[in-house]
């Protein structure tokens, strides 16, 4: 006897056929949004103004995000893309965006330097007190890497006054633990502290982390400008015996020479 054919019924036809017209459309587009979307962060790194306004103009995400959570906005700020950064904040990105791991644009365009950038940013509506992935606020940002221009235009910002503290760092701290001279002198000349420390109360000196550093024209200029030398962090420590520990055996005579104990 030959074998029966099951065949499906004609109503679950329709519901396939259905289901088929609906969705496919849907993953087209997904797809489609997608690819786009890393075309504008590509472009956005290359600074290609053309290509950034092609892939908006065909639907690309402004405030879209790479695996690394950077958008294209933030790209175009950390490279001085200035020309990208214009489009993309009046086409709708999020000037104040940042992923879970990633600072806002102000923050990484001060980091960078790129004060026509910061300009922008703020003129846009960027939050000059902003913290970033670990609490750091644009000024501190600028001063951790030296970037004299972009201190002295933040500074010059009406803001909250603690943005001269980051969650762990302070801009002053920063400045002397990467060795930026100018900025030191910067931020001394505009009333900090010169025995300041951290926001969260280890207590450790701009003068110690200069020594931790090894950063010996810092530390010469806080030691001129009379530097607690025998000032103690929240776990006993001093300038000296950082300095000590670390081998950095012309910074220990130096401080020794200044009456360190």
């Amino acid at each position: 006897m030959p074998m029966k054919t099951r065949r499906t019924p004609v109503f679950t036809k329709w519901l396939l056929a259905i289901l088929v017209l609906v969705l496919l459309p849907w993953y087209g587009t997904a797809g489609t949004s997608a690819a786009l979307d890393k075309q504008l962060i590509a472009a956005a790194k290359r600074g290609d103004v053309g290509q950034v306004e092609r892939a908006l103009g065909n639907g690309a995400n402004p405030n879209s995000q790479d695996s690394d959570e950077r958008s294209a906005l933030t790209w175009a700020c950390s490279r001085g893309h200035h020309d990208v950064v214009t489009l993309l904040v009046n086409r709708g990105a999020d000037v104040n965006g940042r992923g879970e791991y990633v600072d806002t644009p102000l923050i990484v365009a001060a980091s960078e330097g790129h004060m026509k950038i910061m300009e922008l940013l703020l003129a846009k509506g960027a939050d000059v007190d902003a913290r970033g992935e670990h609490g750091e606020t644009p000024l501190v940002a600028a001063a951790a890497s030296g970037h004299l221009g972009a201190v002295q235009f933040l500074l010059a910002k009406p803001g909250d006054p603690g943005r001269w503290r980051g969650n762990k760092q302070t801009a002053f701290r920063a400045a002397a633990g990467g060795g930026r001279l100018d900025v030191v002198r910067l931020l001394l000349a505009n009333g900090v502290d010169l025995n300041s420390s951290d926001f969260y109360g280890d207590r450790v000196t701009a003068l110690m982390f200069a020594v931790k550093e090894g950063r010996l024209a810092v530390i010469e200029e806080l030691l001129a400008r009379g530097a607690d030398v025998n000032a103690k962090s929240r776990r006993g420590e001093t300038a000296l015996a950082i300095a000590i520990e670390k081998g950095h055996t012309k910074i220990e005579q130096l401080l020794r020479a200044h009456g360190a104990k």
